[in-house]
């Protein structure tokens, strides 16, 4: 299942403030970056990511929330209908 950048940080139980202090970036550009991961630099990310215990790229959905919210339906949607062609 993938997971957006906000619930990689949540689920490290990390508030903005401390995750960003971490990544050497300001609690603001933070907060972008979890709205919208996928127009960003990668570098910050993936020390975003290293910080919050995730090794693999293919766990984080790179993107917008509103994308991601959106993609989980389809899924779901399409795994009730026995089929699915995309992964959550």
């Amino acid at each position: 299942m993938q997971i957006t950048l906000r619930m990689a940080r949540e689920n490290r139980g990390m508030s903005v403030e401390e995750a960003a202090k971490r990544a050497g970036i300001t609690p603001t550009f933070l907060k972008k970056l979890e709205q919208n991961c996928g127009k960003e630099r990668y570098v910050v990310v993936d020390k975003l990511l290293s910080i919050y215990g995730i090794h693999y790229w293919s766990h984080l959905y790179v993107g917008s929330e509103d994308d991601w919210e959106k993609y989980c339906i389809k899924y779901l949607e399409e795994r009730a209908n026995g089929k699915s062609s995309v992964s959550c």
